[in-house]
């Protein structure tokens, strides 16, 4: 990971070279891994609830956005579980460095255990999410029931944190497979059903990579209804009642009053006047009326 102090200098730095064993492996998951198991019609979005959501994008997790996780819960000793088993949970490094960040309780969220996982998810004051070598990772989550549990906690308060896929995954829909047959052809967008803990939105956590915007641009224009959100390298955001970016920068591309072509499935489609603000760390967008 590129961080340009020494890990055993700083306990967050130790924790994030912890998180960092599990290279982001969902970009490339073929249908087999289940990646369009669930690309069904999504429900009709609902409020948003009051727990706090962050996202960060694909890559070294800044230490900034743990932090803001951790502060939003407004704790002064949180209990956090994570997507992790109990024997990487117990690990002595990583529980050090979570202890010495303010945590009293670090619980893992196993979908081998179920029943035991909804215990730590209901006890939580942070979830936080992140990719895992695993790319099967957030389908074993609904196999195992565990996504309206973390839904019900963040509706009682809890703050939602994400990494990589799983910061896609926490809106309606997410972005699935590349476009089929090409990018910005009506139909063409391949998305799943997501947590629906962000329900206006849709996020793509490698931008900036190649095909990025078109995916993007193809989703937006099948549901021109959505916010879409891209987040660029070392990104990461805050979403409340409004959007604050915490590091890097997001784009972010709000369709009200856009112009977007009534084309035919299976032809190109094209937008105008599409609003796009790039924001950078500290500044924020109200995005509750979108």
């Amino acid at each position: 990971m590129s961080i340009q102090r020494s890990l055993f200098a700083c306990p967050v730095l130790a924790l994030l070279a912890w998180g960092a064993w599990f290279a982001p492996q969902w970009r490339d998951s073929s249908p087999q891994t289940g990646l369009s198991a669930l690309q069904d019609a999504p429900p009709d979005p609902e409020p948003d609830p009051t727990g706090a959501l962050i996202l960060v994008a694909d890559g070294a997790i800044p230490a900034e956005a743990l932090i803001e996780a951790l502060a939003m819960t407004g704790k002064q000793g949180p209990v956090v579980a994570i997507n992790r088993t109990a024997e990487e949970v117990i690990d002595a490094d990583a529980m050090r460095a979570w202890n010495e960040l303010g945590v009293i309780d670090l619980l893992p969220i196993d979908p081998d255990t179920p029943e035991l996982a909804k215990e730590h998810i209901a006890r939580a004051d942070l979830i936080w999410l992140s990719d895992t070598e695993d790319p099967d990772a957030y389908f074993k989550l609904w196999r195992a029931d565990l996504v309206p549990s973390i839904a019900a906690r963040r509706d009682a308060g809890a703050v939602v944190g994400g990494a990589g896929r799983f910061a896609e995954v926490m809106c309606v829909i997410y972005l699935g497979d590349a476009p089929d047959p090409a990018p910005l052809v009506r139909g063409a967008s391949r998305r799943g059903r997501g947590m629906a803990l962000w329900s206006n939105a849709v996020v793509e956590a490698s931008f900036g990579t190649a095909g990025a915007l078109e995916h993007l641009m193809t989703v937006l224009l099948d549901r021109p209804r959505i916010t879409a959100v891209g987040l660029g390298p070392g990104a990461s955001i805050v979403v409340t009642e409004d959007l604050r970016v915490i590091t890097g920068h997001a784009w972010i591309f709000n369709p009200k009053g856009a112009d977007v072509t009534v084309a035919e499935p299976g032809e190109l489609q094209s937008v105008r006047d599409l609003k796009l603000s790039v924001m950078r760390a500290g500044e924020s967008a109200d995005i509750s009326a979108r």
